[in-house]
């Protein structure tokens, strides 16, 4: 063999090295990049775990933690993006209150982030909207690569969510949370967002209950605003648009008659004479120099007044115009906020268009990006307002395409005739008034001999049917004469103003804006409502027709009340001559007050002078039997109202505090035994439960008051922080005195009243003090006709009336807004001196002033064994073992009668003037013992013949009744938890709604699902 070359060996050597540098060095190398390089990316790959990539020209859905999606559609991305959903980690979380806190065992770790200090995120959870609830989770957007221009965000609701209708999204934004629009989907399971960019963070949260703006409008003939009246903003109506773009100030008020301290806004409507005239709008919208002439009127309006902001309410506007009102919009909105002004925009009411609204002219979306508050008027048609009817449908969307917390509901307080040509606003008065329309009678002569009987009534064509409507809370009727005929009258009051004013926390809305409350001829009633509609509910309207004869010199001289189906009525000339005025007037408090100047007719009463006859021939006297004299008959008398008895002569009396408008409203309440109980809020979550909003507890004034000027007001502030950090109201019934202040005589056997009334003054003057604004009503004393409520001395209204008196001007004069309510009776027909009969009483404490020292009537209707729907006397029940009420002497007496008591007070009520005030039953009840184990107590046998059942039927029968007769104030069962304190075999245990052990009696459930 010969040997191998050398250049050949190194040829082979090379050869095989360079393969071996080319398999494992190069080839590596060349893989490496190919998957740093798009399309493959496995650096991205690699440093972007849990990122979808998304296309530009496909789109794509990035998925998220709890069934959250992120749609992004074709065309939103110029290039490929990646994105990441996630959600903040509950460690993040630990020190927020969450409406949902335990949502994280649902998510796995790998779908949440921590949060770093001093991070956007960690800024994000420090700042979020005080007034919402967040629910978990807090979802985080990481996006890397091309932001897109549209996102469909989806996110699953949380079931503890549970007011859908409140539920909204929030957006950070790397500096603050915004709102963004959003729907609701899928039966309330699912929430959608179109988002037009991508914030770092998302949150769905539940809007809380606000309403706290308040706004209402005042024009120039209006009645003052009242000093306890304090509205955030007052609207000041009668500035108009004229047809240069001015404004015309004539019919508002100059800025010297701007009440004093108050934050005005104007209000400029394009409303002429009554008439919308739209084309002064639209004239002006479209013309960029008369834009810039208006705002400049306005802002100069604007600062003549030292208005806070501006109302611009144009209606009518064309939709083909709605860019340029927009405009118009945006360019006034800029110009007030550069003078850090606001400016509101009342839109027009939208139209139902299919499954969303016609907003015409109005672009809310383009609005809301400028103005500061859309304004947005109530619906007028009735059936809107039906549980799930148009107007929910109304706030749902309406919710969703602006931030609720800039949305003002406004509210009409004026009376509507409406027919297929337009919609007039009139007064209630003017509407009652159309209701009793003209009187006929049955003669045509103007004048009446004395004596003589006229019969009036309302004209047959006039005497239309007044129709309820259920779900709106008001009536409406369509005359068939006079310029409304065929129009439908629609009446505002209190009872429907409330039912709107419900809409604004269902919907958790930024406020309320109250247009012609302060109209003198609009339901007085209905600024009270205003104030106490989270806590009281009005009573509907008791129509009636009041028929008066006026004498010549304007005195009124006969009153008769007659229900509007039967409104006949018969007057007798009287034998004064003078020309009398006999009015119609519609009255909605049964007859109480006449509303309006009503219907009338006049007639002239001559001064009559016989006509002589001749004197006829004297013929023979004959002889006749004599005979008895014969009784003249008696002339018919007018019915009027019964006289007042002449009051017994009383030393002088201490002034009288101004009488409040408290104790005007519906309530539900009930007696609680709170003190030194160590379970207050226990106690309050059964009161919660049922509904309730009042709670009455009696207080011992000897416990808290030992020694002149000592006070132990302990256990009394801790049910009173206790009561108002849950919105719950408050009434004291304060009784026996301590021993101190008792006469030296007293029989200390038994309580009773102090020595001088100056002492109880005193005492209760402090609570007052302490508590103002805290404990909304105060009862003074306890069935002080019962002569062991009464220490056992004479029973003596006068005595009372002088306690009463000086307890009155004491609570008055520290904390005016309380209710001050009479001690209330005891019913009884016992006699002296165990009892005096509280008819009897209550007239006596009338004929001492009762009328002027307290803003209700307290009282203790009692059922015993009789149901409160029967009529009394005259039913019997054979089955009672009990037969009190039924046999023996005081059989049929009122006391037996929760209706019978009820109504006779109010009878006197009425006969003294005082019907405008309502009664409080701070006590009533029906007692039973079925399934306490126990036998009635001595002295309460009557509780043998009533069942739970019927117990718990009488009670709810009873709030239906009162809520419906109008003159009843909150009501306080009695009572809620004397069984756990006292024991079930106590005498006032068969009366309580939960047996010793708290477990709830029929009575607890029945009131829990009692409609209020």
């Amino acid at each position: 063999m010969s040997a191998e070359k050398p250049d050949g060996f190194i040829t082979r050597f090379r050869g095989k090295r360079i393969e071996q540098v080319i398999a494992m060095v190069l080839v590596p190398i060349l893989l490496i990049v190919a998957l740093l390089l798009p399309p493959v990316s496995l650096g991205e790959r690699l440093f972007s775990a849990g990122y979808t990539s998304i296309s530009a020209s496909e789109g794509g859905t990035v998925l998220g933690p709890a069934g959250a999606t992120l749609q992004i559609p074709v065309g939103a991305l110029e290039k490929r993006s990646r994105i990441r959903l996630k959600a903040l980690d509950e460690a993040s979380l630990s020190g927020l209150s969450l409406g949902n806190p335990d949502f994280f065992a649902d998510i796995a770790d790998k779908e949440m982030i921590k949060v770093e200090p001093d991070s956007s995120e960690h800024l994000a959870l420090q700042s979020l909207p005080a007034e919402v609830v967040n629910f978990a989770p807090f979802y985080h957007i990481d996006v890397r690569g091309d932001q897109p221009t549209r996102a469909l965000f989806s996110a699953q609701i949380p079931y503890e969510l549970a007011n859908t209708e409140r539920a909204d999204l929030f957006g950070w934004d790397g500096q603050e949370w915004r709102w963004l629009p959003s729907e609701i989907a899928d039966g309330g399971l699912t929430l959608n967002a179109e988002l037009d960019t991508l914030p770092e963070m998302l949150t769905v949260a539940q809007a809380e209950a606000m309403g706290s703006r308040f706004s209402v409008s005042i024009s120039k003939d209006d009645q003052p605003l009242p000093d306890d009246l304090a509205p955030t903003y007052i609207n000041l109506e009668g500035f108009v648009l004229k047809d240069d773009g001015g404004v015309d100030t004539k019919g508002a008020l100059a800025p010297s008659d701007v009440p004093t301290g108050a934050t005005v806004v104007l209000s400029i409507s394009n409303i002429v004479d009554g008439t919308v005239q739209s084309d002064i709008v639209d004239n002006m919208i479209v013309s960029p120099e008369a834009r810039a002439e208006h705002m400049a009127n306005v802002v100069e309006l604007v600062s003549e007044y030292g208005a806070a902001g501006v109302e611009i309410a144009y209606g009518n506007i064309s939709p083909a115009l709605s860019q340029d009102f927009s405009t118009l919009v945006a360019e006034l909105g800029q110009a007030l906020h550069a003078e850090n002004k606001f400016l509101a925009v009342r839109v027009d009411t939208p139209v139902a268009a299919g499954p969303t609204w016609d907003t015409g002219a109005y672009d809310w979306r383009a609005l809301s990006r400028t103005a500061d508050l859309i304004r947005l008027p109530a619906m007028l048609s009735l059936d809107s307002y039906a549980d799930g009817g148009e107007m929910d449908a109304l706030l749902s969307w309406a919710t969703r395409m602006v931030d609720r917390r800039r949305i003002d509901l406004v509210i009409d307080t004026c009376a509507h005739v409406m027919n297929d040509r337009r919609v007039e606003p009139i007064s209630y008065a003017s509407a009652l008034g159309i209701l009793a329309g003209e009187i006929e009678t049955d003669t045509e002569d103007e004048e009446l001999p004395p004596g003589k009987v006229i019969r009036l009534g309302l004209a047959s064509e006039n005497n239309v049917a007044l129709e309820y409507h259920a779900d709106a809370r008001t009536y409406w009727f369509t005359p068939e004469s006079g310029q409304s005929a065929g129009s439908t009258v629609l009446l505002e009051n209190a009872a429907s103003v409330s039912r709107k004013l419900q809409y604004i926390d269902r919907y958790a809305l930024g406020g309320v804006s109250i247009s012609a409350m302060l109209n003198g001829e609009n339901d007085p009633d209905i600024m009270h409502v205003v104030r106490t509609f989270r806590d009281e509910q009005p009573s509907e309207p008791s129509f009636a027709l009041v028929w008066t004869a006026e004498s010549p010199d304007g005195q009124v001289l006969v009153r008769q009340v007659k229900p509007l189906d039967n409104a006949s009525w018969a007057w007798q000339a009287p034998r004064n001559p003078g020309s009398y005025v006999l009015r119609a007037s519609v009255s909605d408090d049964g007859g109480e007050t006449a509303l309006g100047s009503g219907a009338q007719v006049k007639v002239v009463v001559p001064d009559f002078t016989p006509t002589p006859t001749a004197t006829p021939e004297p013929t023979a006297t004959p002889t006749v039997e004599p005979t008895e004299e014969a009784e003249a008959e008696p002339e018919p008398t007018q019915e009027a109202d019964p006289a007042e008895p002449t009051p017994t002569p009383q030393p002088a009396a201490p002034p009288v505090a101004a009488a409040g408008s408290a104790g005007r409203g519906f309530g539900y309440g009930i007696q609680v035994h709170m003190i030194d109980q160590g379970d207050i809020g226990r106690i309050l979550d059964h009161v919660q439960a049922i509904g309730f909003n009042w709670v009455k507890q009696q207080v011992e004034w000897k416990l808290f008051n030992p020694a002149p000027g000592q006070y132990n007001w302990g256990a009394l502030d801790q049910i009173v922080e206790a009561c108002n950090a849950r919105g719950i109201r408050i009434m004291f019934s304060v009784v026996k005195a301590p021993a101190w202040a008792r006469p030296g005589h007293s029989d200390f056997s038994v309580e009773g009243p102090p020595a001088d009334p100056q002492t109880y003054a005193d005492f209760v003057g402090a609570m007052a003090n302490r508590y103002r604004g805290r404990v909304h009503a105060y009862e003074i004393w306890n069935e002080q006709n019962l002569h062991y409520e009464w220490g056992n001395e004479p029973l003596d209204p006068a005595r009372y009336m002088q306690l009463l008196r000086l307890a009155y001007n004491a609570i008055k004069s520290q904390d005016p807004n309380a209710t001050v309510v009479s001690g209330a009776l005891t019913p009884t027909g016992a006699p002296a001196p165990w009892a005096m009969d509280d008819f009897t009483y209550l007239e006596l404490m009338y004929q001492h002033g009762l009328k002027n020292y307290c803003d209700a009537v307290g009282a203790h209707p009692s059922g015993y064994n009789v149901p409160p729907t029967v009529s009394w006397p005259g039913f019997n029940d054979p089955s009672a073992g009990f037969r009190g009420p039924f046999d023996g002497p005081g059989a049929g007496h009122h006391s037996w009668s929760f209706q019978s008591t009820m109504t006779g007070y109010r009878n006197i009520m009425a006969r003294y003037g005082d019907g405008g005030k309502r009664i409080w039953p701070t006590e009533f009840g029906w007692a039973s013992v079925e399934n306490l184990g126990v036998a009635p107590a001595a002295g309460y046998e009557y509780a043998a013949d009533n069942s739970e059942g019927e117990q718990a039927q009488y009670i709810v029968q009873a709030y239906q009744m009162a809520r419906s007769w109008g003159w009843v104030g909150p009501m306080f069962l009695w009572n809620l938890n004397f069984a756990p304190v006292a024991g079930n075999a106590w005498e006032g245990s068969a009366f309580s709604i939960v047996r010793g052990d708290w477990s709830p009696r029929p009575a607890f459930h029945a009131l829990q699902n009692m409609a209020k």
